[in-house]
């Protein structure tokens, strides 16, 4: 909202408007933004709404009220409660425009020496998962349309500009690595993932997807620390950011309620997410740097009024539906070794039928085509005894007849 920085010793505001302190000013000097006159707005800065009120709702540590967001005044914002960064208050309340009212919670990530960018209040200890200058916009679409409707999108993307550094947000050990995890227009790329045992992320896996291949040195094992560079992840033009609760070595995917996404997964299939896949919004948001721009302008405290404006995004990546596995492992390896082991059970079948079946057949039509010869001088006696070429090997016939050409009657067209 508008508004201008103005003395109020010497001017008020006027009726409609509200006066709140201007940051970086002295005490007098306060801004009168162009607010209508709604009967919602606070009496005095610093007050939540009563008017309209229907629940009792917090925001981290912050006290809020479940009303409509239009009727939300500054400096207070409304969270949609699927942004999971409120108590659930309002969760029971059946109209998404039912949102908490409270003041934003304290976070806001401020560049450190090394070019990481720390995370304060809750999430201090915590870098965002982007080296300063990497960071060009944050699409805030958990949970919205991938394969043209058939799964919820279980992560959320981070796109990347410059030199694209990705940094580990925790200290922690990398639980799997997933190569061939995704193809991008840009090539190949891998997932990392990383379980943290301590701070504030103790139990909870993230997974760093899309990075470049070659551009990462951890291997599964790996002890990394919070904001150690991991890698770049370039090809997708973005990092795929997911978050699970234990430690997981693979990714997993996200079915839509009755096969369609609909609406948008926060909306329609909270009921079918996994339950060990966390939202990874509020973290992001504590970790965010400040100044952060998002994609169509939609920030971590909006839910969209139309979750298709994410669903085009999918122009400038490949749909990873089908080469993720049962759980999302969505690694190329994975099917070539299927294809290997279908191809290595043909060629064991292909042998076994010539062994067993086409070879036994030749073998037995050889013995069938074999020639008999009777001749009184080679057999045997009736009593079994050698016969008469023992004492003498010429045939008796050896020195009759006249020597000359033969034609064979058992072999037409032989001739000796």
């Amino acid at each position: 909202l508008a508004g201008v920085c103005l003395d109020s010793n010497q001017r008020s505001c006027g009726n409609g408007f509200v006066r709140f302190k201007c940051p970086g000013t002295a005490s007098e000097i306060q801004c009168c933004p162009d607010q209508a006159d709604n009967g919602n707005r606070p009496t005095a800065t610093g007050q939540l709404p009563t008017q309209g009120v229907q629940a009792q709702c917090k925001v981290g540590n912050n006290a809020g009220v479940c009303i409509d967001r239009d009727n939300c005044p500054r400096p207070f914002q409304p969270f949609a409660a699927s942004t999971g960064m409120t108590d659930g208050g309002c969760a029971s309340i059946r109209s998404a425009r039912i949102q908490c009212c409270s003041t934003p919670p304290a976070g806001g990530g401020s560049e450190t020496s090394g070019g990481a960018v720390a995370g304060s209040g809750s999430c201090a200890g915590l870098y965002f998962p982007l080296k300063s200058g990497s960071l060009k916009e944050i699409s805030v679409n958990w949970g919205n349309s991938r394969s043209s409707g058939r799964r919820c999108h279980a992560g959320l993307d981070i796109y990347t500009k410059g030199a694209r550094k990705v940094v580990a947000v925790g200290s922690g050990t990398v639980s799997g690595i997933r190569k061939g995890w995704y193809p991008c227009s840009g090539g190949s790329i891998d997932a990392i993932l990383v379980y943290h045992t301590s701070g504030p992320l103790r139990g909870k896996t993230i997974n760093y997807g899309e990075m470049n291949p070659g551009t990462y040195s951890v291997r599964v094992g790996s002890s990394v620390r919070a904001g150690q560079e991991l890698g770049v992840a370039r090809n997708c033009g973005m990092l795929h950011f997911e978050l699970y609760s234990g430690r997981r070595a693979r990714t997993t995917q996200w079915p839509p309620r009755n096969g369609r996404v609909g609406s948008g997964c926060t909306r329609t299939s909270m009921g079918t997410k996994p339950s060990h896949l966390n939202d990874p919004r509020p973290l992001l948001n504590c970790l965010k740097p400040r100044g952060a721009k998002f994609r169509h302008g939609v920030s971590f405290l909006q839910e969209p009024e139309d979750p298709s404006l994410f669903d085009a995004d999918l122009a400038d990546e490949y749909d990873e539906f089908d080469v993720e596995g049962e759980e999302g492992e969505g690694s190329n390896v994975g099917v070539i070794l299927i294809v290997i082991g279908v191809l290595l059970i043909l060629l064991i079948a292909v042998l076994s039928v010539y062994f067993f079946v086409i070879r036994p057949k030749q073998a037995q039509n050889q013995e069938d085509n074999s020639i008999g010869v009777y001749n009184d001088a080679f057999q045997m006696a009736d009593d079994g005894s050698p016969g008469p070429w023992e004492a003498d090997s010429t045939p008796a016939y050896a020195g009759e007849g006249t020597p000359g050409v033969f034609e064979c009657q058992h072999c037409p067209g032989k001739v000796y």
